[in-house]
């Protein structure tokens, strides 16, 4: 039996005639015993922080003619157009371009860690005919169930005997706030195919890319995001251990968690470039009213092969992604007492084990000169076994270090973060991040170290978006660390 689709709505808002696609549930239309399947989702995701557009493409395969109701829930009322042009053929031509490649690397006994670079490809298959397609905005499980019965049944169709299944989807959605739908009637041939694109328009500060739909199509299949935006959204040097990885020297979670929560090897991110203005219009013709002016955009494609069983949609606050492309050239080492290998960026590598040994010694200096004032007066003689102390721990951290790039040091440090900072004055190691709204109980950055060492590039009287990643904690009343700046706009 042929099953599922997504979430529905009461009110209906809008009707378009036109092709449909994308990462969307399904209702299986009528008793048949038709199969189908979902065997890749593929979407061109734009976000500009504050609204986004989706582009999708689903490849879909029946073993005989049937028909089913594909649905798509979103978190605003979505514009929908017919996309121009191809613009997966096109997306693919600018991968080979930029030469976004995957890293991959395995440890070879006697050699350490190895890498590679495997070339990104996107395929896509032949497309299907205009459909029919409506957006609704439901309020209720009741609702949802009450439009698409009386939709279909204006066809002459019914749901499926699995039609409940779809309804316990979409009340889920409906109970998280996401109640605009889109609703696509598809008729399927025998064979593979792929749902010509339709592109989706709404706003959204949060990126949104619905995969709890897919559980409703059941089995494995790939989904490929290519993400186009002000920034690079993951590392790709963290392949293959995207979920529990470490980033600096502590422990981070995955950009991309609802896809790799079950299965960390199933996700990958590609190397990022900066593609021009052209080159995105090519893709989405309003790309240039769509992104503010003069800001740079960044292409990555995250690729994913596993179960369609997820736990969560893509729901991602993208400003903290890097305003810079990575092209992953990798650092690759085996840890003291680990079997498998990690893959740095070597550059970021070097910068912040740097940073992080200089934030070491800069504790130890402050309490070289407090564990002094103890001694000598003015400061009060029963803190100079605590002081002493102190400093031992952190020279025995400072030790590890040097021994082990991969050292952990038992701290608790908050996320990596972007932060508004109003510059006054030149900044050197040690300054304190002058970050707008910071309160007198913090928490307070300062600087042990910025990526090229190059201090003097954040100009006084200049206000700057700026990426900081915790690597070690200052002894302070308050939430007080030393960070190193990734990057800053």
């Amino acid at each position: 039996m042929l099953k599922r689709i997504m979430t529905g709505a009461l009110v209906l808002l809008s009707l378009y005639a036109g092709p449909a696609y994308g990462d969307r549930g399904r209702i299986l239309t009528y008793d048949t015993d038709a199969d189908v399947r979902e065997n890749s989702q593929k979407a061109i995701i734009f976000h500009n922080f504050e609204e986004e557009v989706l582009i999708l493409g689903t490849d879909l395969q029946a073993d005989m003619a049937t028909t089913i109701l594909e649905f798509i829930p979103f978190p605003s009322e979505p514009i929908v157009t017919l996309a121009e042009g191809q613009p997966f053929q096109r997306v693919s031509e600018l991968i080979g371009a930029h030469k976004l490649v995957f890293i991959d690397y395995h440890h070879s006994k006697g050699n350490g860690g190895m890498s590679s670079e495997t070339p990104v490809e996107i395929v896509h298959s032949a497309r299907l005919g205009a459909h029919d397609v409506t957006v609704i905005r439901v309020d209720d499980r009741t609702g949802f169930s009450t439009w698409v019965k009386t939709f279909l049944g204006s066809k002459g169709l019914s749901p499926g005997a699995d039609y409940h299944d779809v309804e316990a989807v979409a009340s889920d959605y409906i109970k998280r706030g996401i109640n605009y739908f889109v609703f696509d009637l598809v008729d399927l041939t025998p064979g593979a195919q792929s749902v010509k694109p339709l592109v989706y328009r709404f706003k959204s500060r949060l990126m949104y890319y619905p995969l709890k739909t897919s559980n409703t199509f059941g089995g494995s299949g790939g989904i490929d995001l290519i993400i186009i935006a002000p920034g690079t959204l993951c590392d790709p040097s963290y392949n293959k251990a995207l979920y529990s990885r470490k980033k600096g020297f502590s422990d981070r979670n995955l950009c991309m968690n609802p896809l790799s929560t079950k299965n960390p090897a199933a996700v990958r991110a590609s190397t990022s470039a900066e593609i021009s203005m052209a080159e995105t219009e090519s893709l989405y013709a309003p790309a240039g009213k769509f992104f503010p002016e003069k800001e740079s955009i960044f292409m990555q494609l995250i690729s994913y092969y596993g179960e369609y069983n997820f736990d969560d949609d893509l729901l991602i606050d993208i400003l903290p992604a890097p305003p810079r492309a990575m092209i992953g050239e990798p650092y690759v080492y085996v840890p003291p007492g680990e079997l498998s290998p990690r893959v740095w960026v070597l550059d970021k590598f070097h910068y912040m084990k740097q940073a992080t040994m200089s934030a070491i010694e800069m504790e130890i200096e402050r309490f070289e000169q407090r564990l002094k004032a103890a001694k000598e007066g003015p400061g009060d003689p029963q803190n100079i076994a605590d002081f002493e102390k102190r400093i031992e721990k952190l020279n025995t951290d400072r030790e590890r270090l040097k021994k082990n790039c991969s050292a952990t040091f038992g701290y608790s440090l908050p996320e990596e973060k972007t932060v508004r900072v109003k510059v006054t004055h030149p900044y050197a190691q040690g300054s304190l991040l002058e970050v707008v709204d910071m309160t007198r109980s913090g928490p307070f950055y300062y600087v042990a170290g910025i990526k090229g060492d190059d201090y003097k590039s954040l100009k006084p009287n200049e206000t700057y978006r700026v990426w900081i990643d915790p690597v070690y904690p200052r002894d302070y009343p308050f939430p007080s660390y030393y960070v190193y700046i990734e990057d800053f706009k």
